[in-house]
């Protein structure tokens, strides 16, 4: 599969089907055996696949999806979207699920939103969405710092001035989404920009866009959104 933002997912579990004996691979060289039958096997997988922000289900079986027992189908939809099927020279069949909630297009952008931050964070993903006068956004962190630290989200309208600024604490998970109120901004085109900052000092983090090389020391432009 070519490169997407799924490759930067730290807690990716992978589920291979071989016939009917579904085998997950938790970490290189070791793996079990998957059975839903047995109440307290399902329970301790119920607790396993609770770290898990994606999951990639490859078949090996054939190259048809329905190679998948049903069984495991079901078990995974309860917290899991399917996200699409990709093939690629090592997996002839490869399913990719990613937790309920999130946009598929956070784990499959070719074109993942990567920064490296100064204080040790790597920021593998975000998107930035707009209806009705609400911003959806979501996050994709790949590592984090070890004191606590906040993000601003902030508008900038057309005279170059702030019109909303939103803060939150970055929690230490992976996925992280959140809703901001923008229906006090009249429609239009407006700039984003995200900062992340020390909850402590109040100091602004720098870091570096990874793609580009562009090193920067307060904020990330996201571009432009508009509000309808």
């Amino acid at each position: 599969m070519q490169e997407r933002a799924l490759q930067h997912v730290t807690s990716l579990a992978t589920i291979t089907t071989i016939g009917d004996a579904p085998i997950t691979w938790r970490m290189p060289f070791s793996q079990m055996r998957i059975d839903l039958t047995r109440s307290h096997r399902r329970a301790y997988l119920d607790g396993l696949l609770s770290d898990s922000t994606a999951i990639a289900l490859v078949s090996r079986l054939n190259e048809q999806a329905d190679a998948t027992p049903q069984a495991l189908r079901d078990w995974l939809r309860q917290d899991f979207r399917n996200c699409g099927t990709f093939t690629d020279q090592f997996e002839p069949h490869l399913e990719v699920l990613l937790r309920q909630g999130y946009p598929c297009e956070l784990v499959l952008s070719r074109r993942p939103a990567l920064v490296d931050y100064d204080n040790g964070a790597r920021l593998g993903n975000l998107l930035l969405e707009s209806a009705d006068a609400t911003l959806r956004l979501f996050f994709l962190w790949s590592r984090f710092p070890e004191d606590t630290h906040s993000f601003s989200l902030q508008l900038i309208g057309a005279h170059g001035k702030r019109v909303l600024g939103y803060d939150q604490v970055i929690d230490r998970k992976e996925l992280q989404s959140f809703r901001v109120d923008a229906s006090a901004l009249p429609p239009g085109d407006y700039d984003a920009r995200l900062i992340v900052y020390n909850y402590a000092t109040r100091k602004s983090v720098p870091g570096t866009i990874i793609r580009s090389g562009l090193e920067f020391q307060r904020e990330v432009d996201l571009g432009s959104v508009t509000l309808e």
